[in-house]
């Protein structure tokens, strides 16, 4: 889902997963991509760039670098993805993207905002997470560990601009089914870890025209805050 969208307010910031193995750091030969890391995340890349659309349910809760869950952070969502198109729902907020125009809108206080959909470099867009390896990062296997019945094999990214607001991204991918089960978005100067579980995924869900753009003739009496 992005991660500046979704951190606009409280009620919100996006999907992806876990809890584990939060000590460890990259070792110092991570500058080097990881064959092994390659070769799994172009096979995840792979699988979910064949779907023409995917719906994912998630979580995310947030915990300071000490291990304290962050209060009133804690929040569920559903994103509906195709493309460069997406559906984002969580709380009392639904944001609309069509691949050009953003639309936000609060179903609280009855607006929705309207802007161009301009991604900065530190957005990590819905459909992105799958190929995040593929865009200036550098990736390494950070071994396997048991989740339930499943064998969850992990993988670190780092991004190469220093900039950006997180330091590291891990993720946690199924063994066998290559299904991503959860992440973590480790931010930077604070520690902070965004940690985002995966509590159902539907490939090739059918689509609605609607579903991407705000119809503001099925939302009688909200208000339209255009700022583009």
């Amino acid at each position: 889902m992005h991660i500046n969208a979704l951190r606009q307010s409280t009620v919100l910031p996006v999907l992806s997963l876990l809890i584990g193995l939060l000590g460890l750091g990259f070792p110092t030969f991570a500058q080097l991509n990881d064959p092994a890391a390659e070769e799994l995340l172009s096979k995840v890349s792979q699988k979910y760039r064949a779907y023409k659309s995917f719906r994912v349910s998630f979580s995310r809760t947030v915990e300071e670098a000490g291990g304290d869950k962050v209060k009133n952070l804690d929040m569920k969502g559903e994103v509906t993805v195709s493309g460069n198109k997406f559906n984002l729902r969580t709380g009392d907020q639904v944001i609309y993207c069509n691949g050009t125009t953003l639309w936000t809108h609060i179903t609280s206080s009855k607006e929705v905002n309207v802007a161009d959909y301009e991604p900065s470099s530190d957005e990590i867009s819905p459909g992105e997470i799958f190929m995040l390896y593929q865009k200036g990062y550098r990736y390494i296997m950070m071994g396997e560990v048991k989740s339930g019945k499943e064998t969850l094999q992990i993988v670190d990214l780092q991004p190469d601009d220093k900039t950006k607001e997180f330091f590291k991204i891990r993720i946690y991918l199924d063994k066998t089914t290559l299904a991503i089960r959860r992440w973590i978005v480790f931010e930077r100067g604070s520690n902070n870890q965004q940690i985002f579980s995966v509590s159902s995924f539907t490939p090739n869900v059918p689509l609605e025209p609607a579903l991407f753009a705000f119809d503001k003739a099925k939302h009688p009496g909200v208000k339209v805050i255009d700022l583009r």
